[in-house]
Protein backbone atom coordinates (compact mmCIF):
# COMPACT_ATOMS: atom_id res chain seq x y z
CA UNK A 1 0.00 0.00 0.00
CA UNK A 2 1.38 3.11 -0.98
CA UNK A 3 1.53 6.14 1.60
CA UNK A 4 -0.46 8.59 -0.14
CA UNK A 5 0.90 11.67 2.28
CA UNK A 6 4.59 11.02 0.66
CA UNK A 7 5.02 11.07 -2.98
CA UNK A 8 7.18 9.22 -4.77
CA UNK A 9 9.59 10.90 -6.97
CA UNK A 10 11.05 8.77 -10.25
CA UNK A 11 14.80 9.12 -10.84
CA UNK A 12 14.22 11.26 -14.01
CA UNK A 13 11.88 13.91 -11.96
CA UNK A 14 14.48 13.60 -9.14
CA UNK A 15 17.17 14.65 -11.89
CA UNK A 16 14.97 17.53 -13.07
CA UNK A 17 14.67 18.59 -9.12
CA UNK A 18 18.49 17.92 -9.23
CA UNK A 19 18.98 20.66 -12.02
CA UNK A 20 16.49 23.42 -11.31
CA UNK A 21 17.75 23.17 -7.72
CA UNK A 22 21.52 23.54 -8.99
CA UNK A 23 20.34 26.72 -11.17
CA UNK A 24 18.44 28.59 -8.26
CA UNK A 25 21.30 27.66 -5.86
CA UNK A 26 19.34 25.52 -3.72
CA UNK A 27 21.87 23.55 -2.26
CA UNK A 28 19.44 21.54 0.13
CA UNK A 29 16.93 20.65 -3.18
CA UNK A 30 20.28 19.39 -4.77
CA UNK A 31 20.90 17.26 -2.04
CA UNK A 32 17.61 15.82 -1.65
CA UNK A 33 17.38 15.11 -5.03
CA UNK A 34 20.45 13.14 -4.82
CA UNK A 35 19.41 11.38 -1.65
CA UNK A 36 16.05 10.48 -3.81
CA UNK A 37 17.77 9.11 -6.09
CA UNK A 38 20.77 7.28 -4.93
CA UNK A 39 18.78 4.35 -3.60
CA UNK A 40 16.60 4.14 -7.18
CA UNK A 41 19.36 4.49 -9.55
CA UNK A 42 23.03 4.79 -7.80
CA UNK A 43 24.89 5.06 -11.32
CA UNK A 44 22.43 8.03 -12.31
CA UNK A 45 23.22 9.48 -8.76
CA UNK A 46 27.11 9.04 -9.20
CA UNK A 47 26.57 10.53 -12.66
CA UNK A 48 24.90 13.67 -11.30
CA UNK A 49 27.17 13.94 -8.27
CA UNK A 50 30.60 13.89 -10.36
CA UNK A 51 28.49 17.23 -12.64
CA UNK A 52 28.18 19.19 -9.37
CA UNK A 53 31.57 18.24 -8.79
CA UNK A 54 33.17 19.17 -12.20
CA UNK A 55 31.44 22.60 -12.03
CA UNK A 56 32.36 23.35 -8.38
CA UNK A 57 36.03 22.71 -9.48
CA UNK A 58 35.33 25.03 -12.56
CA UNK A 59 33.77 27.60 -10.13
CA UNK A 60 36.90 27.55 -8.27
CA UNK A 61 39.50 27.71 -11.00
CA UNK A 62 37.03 31.19 -12.46
CA UNK A 63 37.34 32.64 -8.78
CA UNK A 64 40.93 31.91 -8.83
CA UNK A 65 41.47 33.36 -12.19
CA UNK A 66 39.92 36.76 -10.98
CA UNK A 67 41.76 37.29 -8.32
CA UNK A 68 44.99 36.68 -9.93
CA UNK A 69 43.54 39.13 -12.90
CA UNK A 70 42.83 41.56 -9.57
CA UNK A 71 45.69 41.10 -7.67
CA UNK A 72 47.73 42.39 -11.68
CA UNK A 73 45.74 45.72 -11.65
Amino acid sequence: MTDMRRPTYDADTCEQIFHAALAAKDFKGVEAALTVVAPQDPHRAKLLFDTLRVGLAMAEERSRADMTRQGDR
